[in-house]
């Protein structure tokens, strides 16, 4: 009986290794048919595609479509999808800058800088769903983080997996100056197209009378919250080891150096990973995974282009174990 349990439990863990080197295969395979569209379509003025519109049944069967230049690129401090907040300001000192493209006008921003905060219109460049904006069989419904999996129609939810991969967030504006305007409490992943920024405008913006399906309450128990966490620890190894990738960050590369200005000092680093992981970032099948299998899981963080953190879970806590600075043009990691 106990040899059959643990071949059960090897083809248990097999099944699950599989599993994931099918997930990322297939996310990798749909990264690189994204960078090729992205080549083919934007060789000439780096216009993106998208828009579809359907103006009625008496319409072409084809969908009208509309083509967009992004005005510029946001570097953001977050250097992956996995760790990028699902919902701005939930992350307060995710800081990003936005360089805007030299042939626009130099006073293009000029006045912005009497706002608190802006509206930012992106473009998901990291989605992985190829099939669906290419035309193919869409899903209606997607999971819900904090339904804990439950399903809700696309159009209800912030997914980025959209019809058309369009995201709108609202970020606090840091400084603005010439046609580089630096912001704050950003959702964000580094190197997002924008396609446009509007002044956020409250006595128009905020609706007091709006409400919210009870899922989406940020008042709910933290019984009732499966994103929620008690509390981030930092071990002494981590803490010494992002010292130490603070320290040599501005040696990494150049945009780990450009990201780094945006910083004041090592207590700030420490801050960003402790907002970052302050909620439960792991997706769905991740947190479902463990708990099904029992089997704690080393889970990565990538910040600021070139600084990768080890964290564990542990129930309602979190554990950050280890760090590591990226060199890069290098496999190797510096430690």
């Amino acid at each position: 009986l106990g040899w059959r349990c643990r071949a059960l439990g090897v083809a248990l863990r097999r099944s699950h290794e599989l599993r994931q080197a099918e997930r990322q295969g297939r996310t990798e395979a749909e990264k690189r048919l994204r960078q090729l569209r992205t080549s083919f379509r934007g060789k000439d003025d780096g216009s993106v595609q998208g828009c579809a519109a359907q103006p009625g049944p008496s319409a072409s069967e084809a969908d009208d479509v509309f083509s967009s230049r992004p005005i510029g690129y946001m570097r953001t401090c977050f250097s992956r999808r996995s760790g990028t907040p699902r919902q701005p300001h939930l992350v307060p000192a995710a800081k990003g800058v936005l360089e805007l493209k030299a042939k626009l006008p130099r006073d293009i921003l000029s006045g912005l800088e009497d706002y608190s905060h802006c509206w930012i219109i992106y473009v998901f460049h990291e989605n992985t769903n190829l099939g669906a904006e290419w035309g193919g069989k869409m899903k209606g419904k997607v999971q819900v983080p904090r339904l804990d999996g439950g399903k809700v129609g696309v159009l209800a939810t912030r997914s980025p997996h959209r019809p058309n991969a369009i995201g709108l967030s609202s970020a606090k504006i840091e400084s603005v100056s010439d046609k580089v305007l630096v912001v704050s409490g950003l959702d964000l992943v580094d190197g997002s197209p924008v396609l446009d920024v509007k002044p956020y405008i409250p006595f128009c913006d905020v609706i007091n009378s709006a409400t919210t399906p009870a899922w989406v309450g940020k008042d709910r128990a933290a019984d009732l919250e499966p994103l929620h966490i008690s509390k981030v620890v930092f071990t002494e190894r981590a803490s010494a080891k992002l010292r130490y990738c603070w320290e040599n960050l501005a040696k990494s590369g150049h945009k780990a150096h450009k990201l780094r200005d945006l910083y004041k000092d090592y207590e700030d680093l420490v801050q960003l990973v402790d907002q970052v992981l302050g909620r439960d970032i792991r997706s769905v099948y991740q947190r479902t995974s463990e708990h099904k299998t029992g089997r704690d899981h080393v889970y990565h963080l990538h910040l600021l282009e070139n600084v990768d953190v080890e964290y564990v879970h542990d129930k309602s806590e979190v554990e950050v174990i280890d760090a590591h600075l990226r060199i890069s043009g290098k496999n190797s990691l510096a430690h």
